[in-house]
């Protein structure tokens, strides 16, 4: 008698607990939000090396360089690039030190 009883309360407990779960799968709930990627304040290696196109650190340097991105060098002399930075330029924004500048206007004056 005492096994069957056991075995009753073990099935509730087993539909108690599916019931309860299959109400969080179909939840929304903020927490269960993980981002796919971590993302850092900086841009990655491989990602510099994407944007860039040269995995060779002076070449990434000169890239930079002459497509006016900001950057500063670590102590091993890799270029470290902010992700916001980064952002802004690939969405065709200047971020200067006072704001953001947008990369292009439209010129008005041929409308008069």
């Amino acid at each position: 008698m005492a096994d069957e009883i056991d075995l009753a309360q073990e099935r509730e407990h087993i539909a108690t607990n599916s019931a309860v779960n299959d109400v969080r799968e179909q939840a929304p709930c903020r927490d269960r939000y993980k981002p796919a990627v971590t993302e850092t304040e900086f841009l990655t290696t491989d990602e510099l090396a994407e944007v860039t196109g040269y995995k060779h650190v002076a070449s990434q340097r000169e890239w930079l360089d002459k497509n006016a991105w900001s950057y500063v060098v670590n102590a091993s002399g890799r270029p470290i690039v902010g992700r916001w930075f980064a952002r802004m330029r690939l969405a065709g924004v200047q971020p200067t030190a006072t704001g953001l500048q947008s990369a292009w206007r439209p010129d008005f004056s041929a409308l008069e």
